[in-house]
């Protein structure tokens, strides 16, 4: 996996992951020095499949600091 930017931290399992089972992706976004309201991140998946990358994407909400 790698992230698409250096405010996302992005973990991968450290087994592979056989046919028809199932793993689990860890994204963590900072927010410190972002700017405010709504961000779009990203998550590259890379793997041996027919498919070999997939974009994972998530929506976060940066809100002033009170």
């Amino acid at each position: 996996v790698a992230a698409g930017c250096g405010c996302t931290l992005a973990e991968k399992p450290e087994e592979p992951i056989a046919p028809g089972q199932e793993g689990r992706i860890k994204a963590k976004y900072d927010s410190n020095n972002q700017s405010i309201g709504m961000q779009q991140k990203s998550v590259t998946v890379m793997a041996n499949t027919k498919k070999n990358s997939y974009y994972l994407t998530f929506a976060v909400e940066v809100e002033a600091k009170k």
